[in-house]
């Protein structure tokens, strides 16, 4: 089937927990015979431990709506869960240039207490 195939394809194109997800997902899809997607994505995600929290939600909301609605309905789907990860991004983002600032800073404050510790 095509779903399986489309796995193995962003596997190819991914890494880490992600392609490590993918592989999962295709051998689950592959191994059931009439395989719902939004469990084989569970038993993917319990395989695969690392997946951030958030992420795991995005999935699983995708996965529960795949075959369930026609041509239009998937891509307003995918569009949605896009759309949710790219919030999730750029937040992400956000909080990681806060964390920079304050690592800097508090690199600041350590040398500082060092030099006066030597003095």
């Amino acid at each position: 089937t095509p779903l399986p195939q489309l796995c193995h394809y962003i596997a190819d194109i991914q890494s880490g927990v992600i392609k490590s997800f993918f592989l999962c997902l295709e051998s689950e899809l592959l191994r059931q015979g009439q395989p719902d997607a939004a469990t084989c994505a569970v038993q993917a995600l319990n395989k695969t431990q690392q997946m951030p929290k958030h992420t795991a939600e995005m999935i699983l909301q995708f996965t529960k709506t795949l075959g369930k609605f026609d041509v239009e309905g998937q891509l307003l789907g995918i569009q949605a869960v896009k759309s949710e990860a790219t919030l999730r991004l750029n937040q992400m983002s956000k909080d990681q240039a806060q964390r920079m600032k304050n690592y800097r800073t508090l690199g600041v404050c350590a040398g500082a207490a060092i030099i006066i510790l030597f003095i």
